[in-house]
């Protein structure tokens, strides 16, 4: 028996298919339509709530946070290495803080000096003699950093000139004293107010009196904690209180005339009538020193 063959059916016939059994259902009754979505209905309904469990699972199982993959110890070595890096943030900005410090200070240091010959070391202030006998301080650079006995040592006076012209505001560096005992990386500063102190320095008059003077003399410090002046005659050298006190210069130690202070005092000496015994106040205040530059020309 011969089979008979079907060709397939195309998308032209399924869609004339389907507009014929529309045409059908719009023209059956009304009561025999609504029969037939009754029963649609219940034969889809199984299908609909299968696809809505199907919905409802998969979302509450998103809504479930995931669980983690990493262990407690490993989270815990995170949470340590996360510390760690912050604590290297904030030394990393702290010694920035103190590199741009350095540096504006650095920039000062060459602003003051820059018409002398000499190059300087910078050093910070460790410590303080406390014996009443020795007046020192103490630094942290020292024979490796080419430190050596009798250099010159400087501070920097905070406030700016007010007056310009007025000898003891103008210069912002200050003599302090000079080195002493020199170790490998640290150093001891002779203040100019300890008794074994000496350097020569000379006296000006106050700009505003109209003097042309000089008093040269030398600075030493007298035992009971102050700096004095000595061996100033009195004759031609109308000393008062105010007159700015400079360290002479020295090619071998102080490249430029320096300020050390200020007349705090001046009587007649004692022991020798015809020189002056002056007290010298100093430009700044020595204990609040946080750093010195100490100053190296060429033997």
């Amino acid at each position: 028996m011969a089979r008979t063959h079907r060709t397939p059916s195309t998308p032209r016939q399924i869609l004339v298919g389907l507009i014929v059994v529309s045409a059908i259902f719009i023209l059956l009754p009304r009561k025999l339509t609504s029969g037939l979505d009754h029963i649609v209905t219940w034969v889809l309904s199984p299908l609909t709530d299968l696809g809505r469990g199907v919905t409802l699972t998969v979302t509450e199982s998103l809504r479930q946070p995931r669980q983690s993959a990493v262990s407690e110890e490993e989270a815990r070595a995170w949470r340590d290495q996360l510390q760690q890096q912050e604590r290297e943030i904030v030394n990393l900005r702290q010694e920035l803080q103190r590199v741009q410090e350095l540096n504006a200070r650095l920039t000062g240091y060459r602003n003051d000096l820059k018409w002398a010959r000499a190059s300087f070391i910078v050093a910070d202030v460790i410590g303080a003699g406390s014996s009443p006998l020795r007046r020192e301080l103490f630094v942290n650079q020292g024979s490796l950093n080419h430190v050596r006995s009798g250099q010159i040592v400087l501070g920097v006076r905070e406030d700016s000139a007010a007056d310009p012209d007025d000898l003891s505001r103008r210069y912002r560096m200050v003599v302090v004293g000079k080195i002493n005992d020199v170790q490998l990386k640290t150093a001891s500063v002779q203040l100019a107010n300890d008794p074994a102190f000496t350097l020569p320095a000379l006296i000006e008059p106050n700009w505003r009196r109209g003097e042309s003077w000089r008093a040269e003399g030398m600075l030493a410090g007298d035992g009971l904690g102050r700096t004095i002046m000595k061996l100033v005659e009195i004759k031609s050298n109308n000393v008062r209180v105010g007159d700015p006190v400079l360290a002479c210069s020295n090619p071998h130690s102080l490249p430029i005339e320096t300020v050390v202070g200020h007349v705090a005092s001046c009587e007649i000496d004692e022991d020798n009538p015809v020189l002056w015994h002056i007290v010298v106040e100093p430009a700044l205040t020595w204990e609040d020193l946080r750093d010195v530059v100490i100053l190296e020309t060429p033997q």
